[in-house]
């Protein structure tokens, strides 16, 4: 019956749950479980944006941007833009973890992307980290700020393309 084939799409990996794929709800849930518990330490809030009264909404881009990883198949530029923008939506309130969401939408477009946008988000990210670095340093005049922002761009932007990309090689 319908109930059967329910707990059976929960229980069986890479089968379908209606429209949602039973491996994309790990990371939704790992996401939102992480996110919780840094703000539950107070861990994850940062005042870089200047907006404190913002910051008690931060649930709210955060279940857009959870939602959105469950139906990322869909359409896979849609639903990697709409992550993008509840990652910086949680930048926005002051929550640092907005960058999970950020390197989840790079990490979406690169595997689960056509051929083109796979490899055109590869691309990039490669020239987009080096360009922000670059004006980084000429607005700031700060190597030691470039570089962090380096860092920083690197883990959220380049790392998830280069990992996604050698896991679809090896998957192709």
């Amino acid at each position: 019956g319908v109930l059967d084939n329910s707990i059976a799409g929960l229980l069986i990996p890479g089968s379908r749950l209606g429209r949602v794929r039973f491996e994309d709800l790990p990371p939704a849930l790992f996401y939102a479980g992480l996110t919780w518990l840094l703000h539950a330490l107070d861990l994850a809030r940062t005042t870089a944006w200047g907006l404190d009264e913002l910051s008690g909404w931060w649930p709210l881009p955060l279940a857009f941007g959870c939602l959105a990883i469950l139906f990322r198949r869909l359409n896979v530029p849609l639903f990697a833009a709409l992550i993008a923008l509840s990652g910086v939506g949680l930048l926005v309130v002051g929550s640092a973890c907005g960058f999970f969401l950020l390197f989840e939408s790079v990490f979406t477009l690169v595997l689960l992307g056509g051929p083109r946008i796979s490899r055109m988000t590869e691309h990039a990210a490669l020239v987009m980290t080096g360009l922000l670095v670059v004006l980084m340093y000429f607005i700031t005049g700060s190597a030691a700020i470039s570089v962090t922002f380096g860092l920083v761009l690197g883990m959220t932007i380049l790392m998830p393309a280069e990992w996604a990309g050698n896991v679809r090689k090896a998957r192709d």
